[in-house]
């Protein structure tokens, strides 16, 4: 077959249209397939890879061939080779570049006239993938150092592709300049020969220097590496191509060492100028957005803390030995992670307690909640039975007693610091039980003519902090002391399940002195008296309300669930623990009657929320927005209503059971929906029966039965609802 087209130059140009067709079948036929799982596969397997090759081969054969032979077909084998290449880019076309790199290596300045195809193929670089740009500009270099037109459509082009929005654009564009800084000598640079890996480009067979030296190429590499110093403002996929790219670059062409090492250093000192902390002839010592340096240094501190003690805790070991800088004072610490912890613990109370100590106009809030998130997160890394735990604490605990700053988010995050310290310690019920009194005692009482003694226990719980900002977080927390009683209620719920076939385990189970049941019954009884301070406050209207009715209504669902614990113990026992009869006489004394006080207070607010948005004439937006916030707020009082009757009903199956009287300071529930006034009711009453007497002495005609009468009662003792 190659001799065929060998001999066609004489006189069988009417073959040559064949030729071209069969060497474009075989090489779309037999040659590489679609990828599969990132690998090219052949068709067919096994020993017939082999003549599938030799097919493909031998229709590139047939093309190149062609190509030299015949003058008149040379453009059309070009654009279809081209064309492959450019709309077969998702398929193998190795085979196609490989065959275009031998046509234009053959003779690079004949192809000068058909330079068009090839710079109208540059305009596609940009959608094409990564590989079959390198490919295609590997194969065009022969033809750049002889047609100036071509080299600089091509770069262009790449310019262009430099700040596309694809990101492959733009590495396909850092790509191509790589790759024209690798075969552009310059005078004085290493031969491929003395490198220490040969060079896999193809080569020009013609002197192509007369025309374009090795100055000329110099002054093209540096205009190169002008564009390609704006890559450095890019992303990290195409910085790391860029440099990965300069080391075969020096391989090639080593005179270009001194351009490249200072583009390197021009980055190195782009990226650590901003790490050492400005002197003070900066203006303010501000940066961008008007922040500090201060604050600008703890927000990166602070997400270093966080990321390492997220994704690499068992490196944190080695995080705090790094911090540790040693000093002339000795103060490096040597030791476990909870001692490195609080080497640095210490370091950032000082911070704190300095900003706490300036004056009021220099307290910067945000400052301040960054030097509280970063203490929280050192405080994790310490063991709660450790010295250093208990230091902690205590010094939270004095902060938060000794500081009246009124900032609501530093509040909350010094709040919620404690929160998580104290719980780790033991019980934080009384904390609770003292906040609720400080919120009391700033807030005031339901009753107006009650004044409050204030307390002191926590300074940080002001007019500003106490509602909502510290109401909400001790609600919060009381809910999940509650969950964890509940739980241990549950759980010795089951235990005497269990131990119920066996007498002697069935009262080990109901000793009064259970250490479980007496840590249930103080639990309650502190949060008893937490609420009891709460119920009495004139919380503002809003989600303060409407949790503290939540968090009632599950306090009493606990309170009934602990009685039918005792209901099912005093089957075997028959009695109940004194500690036990002590709290259902505090709940009885010192919350439920207070309860619907709340309630009543709420109904209260309730009804002149409304009068207000009435009074606002114009505004039935007003008026609907009051409506739906009442609705809300009033939406927990039958469920909490609900849950006090069940505690009063247990209870006095609990008072008939183990024949003590645990009802004697409960006053029972009469708040309904509705509420019947006896001294009206029985006035309508004596009028419906008069009304009745007199039409039964009436003619017959006039007579009426009575269930119209009936219905009349029922109506009217409606309205007295």
């Amino acid at each position: 077959m190659t001799m065929s087209t060998k001999v066609s130059v004489h006189s069988w140009d009417h073959v040559t249209q064949g030729l071209v067709e069969l060497g474009f079948i075989l090489m779309d036929s037999y040659g590489p397939k679609k990828i599969l799982d990132g690998k090219t596969i052949e068709t067919g397997s096994g020993l017939s890879k082999i003549p599938n090759q030799h097919a493909c081969k031998l229709g590139a054969n047939i093309l190149l061939e062609t190509f030299k032979i015949h003058e008149m077909i040379r453009q059309e084998i070009l654009e279809q080779v081209l064309n492959r290449v450019v709309t077969r880019a998702s398929s193998p076309i190795s085979h196609f570049l490989d065959l275009l790199s031998n046509i234009i290596m053959y003779a690079p300045l004949v192809l000068q006239s058909c330079s068009s195809k090839i710079t109208e193929t540059f305009d596609y670089l940009s959608f094409l993938p990564l590989q079959t740009v390198q490919g295609l500009l590997k194969a065009v270099q022969p033809l750049l150092k002889v047609s100036m037109s071509v080299r600089d459509s091509l770069i262009v082009v790449l310019r262009k592709a430099m700040f596309a929005s694809q990101l492959d654009a733009r590495k396909s564009a850092v790509a191509g300049f790589l790759l024209l800084l690798k075969n552009f000598k310059v005078l004085g640079s290493l031969s491929s020969s003395q490198c220490s890996q040969p060079i896999g480009v193809s080569q020009v067979h013609v002197d192509v220097h007369s025309r374009y030296n090795s100055v000329a190429n110099e002054t093209f590499c540096l205009e190169i590496m002008d564009s390609l110093r704006r890559c450095l403002g890019q992303q990290a996929d195409v910085r790391l191509m860029l440099y990965k790219g300069f080391y075969d670059v020096l391989r090639r062409n080593s005179q270009l060492a001194n351009s490249i090492m200072h583009t390197l250093l021009s980055q190195r000192v782009l990226l650590w100028r901003y790490t050492s902390i400005p002197t003070s002839v900066e203006d303010l010592g501000k940066k961008e957005k008007g922040k500090s340096i201060s604050l600008l240094c703890l927000e990166g501190l602070q997400k270093i803390f966080s990321a390492v003690q997220q994704f690499y805790q068992p490196k944190i070991h080695h995080f705090l030995r790094a911090l540790d800088v040693p000093d002339n004072e000795g103060e490096e610490v040597e030791g476990s992670v909870s001692h490195r912890a609080a080497f640095q613990i210490r370091q950032f109370q000082r911070s704190l307690l300095n900003l706490l100590s300036s004056q009021e106009e220099d307290f910067n809030s945000k400052e301040a909640l960054l030097l509280v998130t970063v203490l929280s997160n050192l405080s994790r890394l310490l063991e709660p039975s450790s010295p250093q735990f208990v230091q902690m604490l205590s010094w939270t605990s004095k902060i938060c007693k000794e500081n009246n700053q009124e900032d609501a988010s530093f509040c909350k995050g010094l709040l919620n610091l404690l929160f998580s310290l104290h719980v780790l310690y033991k019980s934080p019920a009384i904390l609770l039980r003292d906040l609720s009194q400080d919120i009391h005692g700033h807030l005031g009482d339901i009753d107006q003519d009650v004044e409050v003694e204030k307390t002191d226990h926590f300074a940080i719980v002001n007019l500003r902090t106490a509602a909502p900002t510290v109401c909400l977080l001790v609600l919060s927390q009381a809910e999940k002391v509650l969950e964890e009683v509940d739980w241990l209620i549950t759980k010795l719920k089951g235990q005497v399940s269990q131990e119920i076939v066996s007498d002697e385990a069935s009262s080990q189970a109901t000793l009064p002195n259970h250490p479980i049941e007496k840590a249930i019954i103080v639990q309650l009884g502190t949060l008893l008296t937490f609420f009891h301070e709460l119920v009495q406050t004139a919380l503002p209207s809003g989600s303060c309300v409407d949790i503290l009715l939540k968090d009632l209504c599950k306090m009493y669902t606990i309170l009934t669930a602990l009685v039918r614990y005792y209901l099912q113990v005093c089957q075997s026992s028959g009695g109940i623990p004194k500690n036990m009869e002590k709290l259902v006489k505090l709940s009885g004394s010192h919350l439920t009657p207070l309860c619907y006080s709340f309630i009543s207070y709420i109904q209260n607010k309730k009804s002149q929320s409304l009068k207000c948005a009435g009074e606002k004439k114009g505004k039935a937006g007003a008026v609907a927005t009051a409506m739906a916030r009442v609705l809300r707020e009033t939406k927990p009082i039958p469920n909490l209503i609900f849950a006090i009757e069940q505690y009063e009903k247990f209870l006095i199956h609990l008072s008939k059971k183990s024949k003590v009287n645990l009802m004697q300071h409960m006053k029972l529930s009469t708040s309904r929906d509705f509420k019947i006034k006896g001294n009206i009711l029985d006035m309508v009453l004596r009028e419906d029966e008069e009304d009745e007497h007199e039409e039964g002495t009436a003619s017959e005609h006039e007579g009426q039965n009575k269930e119209p009468a009936k219905k009349k009662r029922k109506k009217e003792m409606k309205c007295l609802s």
